[in-house]
């Protein structure tokens, strides 16, 4: 709602926290972390610049103009990395704990491809090479897709031509026109995951090594220029987290 209606969002920002407390737990939780607890990390950066903190380099910076710079803009944006880098980790997580319980034979084979493993002596070097756990990770990133609304896009200087299959029909997109759709409908087309309301594990797997072609149809990290900033750092947390709990 807050993302859609303009309104609704700029009136946010002017929800005291005792109104919050009437509003459910999620909204309170919310409210105080957007309205309390990042502000404090902000001014903590504006007091003592000099602790590196990741807000004195946004003040400071001259990226961002000083009408930007403001508690509120800042609060957001603080907001985006907490939640970017927390509930996408643990929703993945969650699905592929539930989907190992509920398909054995799934568990059985990561134990199998995990046999080896030291969980007090990790290496992301030896992880990443083990194909059904590459699998097993890549499935979950496909029922979770991270942002869940539509990522809009401009192309300003050139206009999109986009052909279909058949090349009986050709359409043409003006330059400046916004576009998007969302990740959930293109993990969820048919063409490229059939069966997509199963989690199939073995999809991402050819020839006995990690089919890496077919990462370029997963959206969740988004592509190109906008992509998620922290991906390279996040992706390998599953593979660690799964490989030292299993």
């Amino acid at each position: 709602m807050m993302r859609y209606i303009a309104p609704v969002r700029m009136l946010a920002q002017y929800i005291p926290m005792a109104a919050s407390n009437y509003m459910g737990k999620n909204v309170k939780e919310f409210t105080k972390e957007l309205m309390v607890v990042i502000p404090k990390y902000i001014q903590a950066a504006l007091d003592h610049p000099e602790n590196g903190r990741v807000f004195a380099d946004i003040i400071g910076s001259e990226l961002l103009p000083e009408e930007e710079k403001t508690m509120y803009r800042l609060s957001g944006e603080g907001f985006g990395l907490l939640a970017a880098g927390t509930e996408t980790t643990a929703a993945t997580l969650t699905v592929i704990t539930y989907y190992l319980l509920a398909q054995p034979t799934a568990y059985s084979r990561l134990l199998a491809a995990l046999k080896g493993v030291d969980p007090l002596n990790l290496k992301w070097t030896d992880l990443e090479q083990r194909p059904y756990l590459y699998a097993v990770i890549h499935e979950a990133l496909r029922f979770t897709p991270g942002a869940t609304h539509r990522s809009s896009r401009i192309a300003r200087d050139e206009d999109l031509v986009y052909t279909s299959k058949d090349g009986q029909v050709r359409w043409v997109i003006p330059r400046g026109t916004p576009i998007g759709m969302t990740s959930v409908i293109n993990h969820s087309n048919e063409e490229i995951f059939p069966d997509p309301d199963e989690y199939t594990p073995e999809r991402w797997i050819k020839e006995g090594q990690p089919n890496y072609a077919l990462e370029k149809s997963i959206i969740s990290f988004g592509k190109g220029s906008r992509s998620c900033i922290g991906m390279q750092y996040v992706k390998p947390l599953p593979f660690i987290v799964l490989a030292s709990k299993i």
